[in-house]
Formats: C-alpha cells, sequence, structure tokens
C-alpha cells in the first residue's frame, strides 16, 4: 500500500483509467499545473469546483521569536498560497 501518490503515480493511474499514453498525460498534467501557476501569478483565484480552491495570501510582517540570541526578529510581509479542499473532496475523505 503506497502512503504519498507523488506525480508519476498520478500519471500513471490516468493512464490506467483514459487508455491515454504517458506522454499525453504527462504534458497534461504539466500544462495544469502551470495554469494553476500562472493564474496565480496573476493574483487570480483558481477555484474547481467541487475538488480545491487555490488564493493567493498576504501575510503581514510581524514580531518572532529568535531562538538564537533569545530576543525578538521582525518577520516581513510575504505571500502564500492558500489550497481549501472543495465539497466533494470533503465528502470523500468522510466516507471511508
Amino acid at each position: 500500500m503506497r502512503c504519498v501518490m507523488n506525480r508519476s503515480d498520478l500519471i500513471a493511474d490516468i493512464v490506467e483509467k483514459t487508455g491515454q499514453t504517458k506522454k499525453a498525460v504527462t504534458e497534461i498534467v504539466i500544462a495544469y499545473e502551470e495554469t494553476i501557476y500562472d493564474a496565480l501569478q496573476r493574483n487570480e483565484t483558481v477555484a474547481l469546483h467541487g475538488f480545491l480552491k487555490f488564493e493567493r495570501r498576504k501575510r503581514k510582517g510581524h514580531k518572532g521569536n529568535d531562538l538564537k540570541n533569545n530576543g525578538l526578529i521582525d518577520i516581513p510581509d510575504s505571500e502564500t498560497v492558500k489550497v481549501t479542499p472543495g465539497s466533494k473532496l470533503k465528502e470523500c475523505i468522510k466516507e471511508q
């Protein structure tokens, strides 16, 4: 039993389910990822209804603990991606 599905496993499963070639599926998966990256760079939200939602978020700077010097350090503003599971994905997990 595998605990983690990586990109190669995902591609192999899609090939098996669709009958498409490994090369074609690989190109589609890469294009899918690049499309999400490009949308996030344009500050767009990517919402795949019922599956996942990707949002670019800003984090405000704040003070943090400097464990080396036992003092405070300034943590600057930063950006991150918030990934929210959709309703169908949540239901899939509840059914197990």
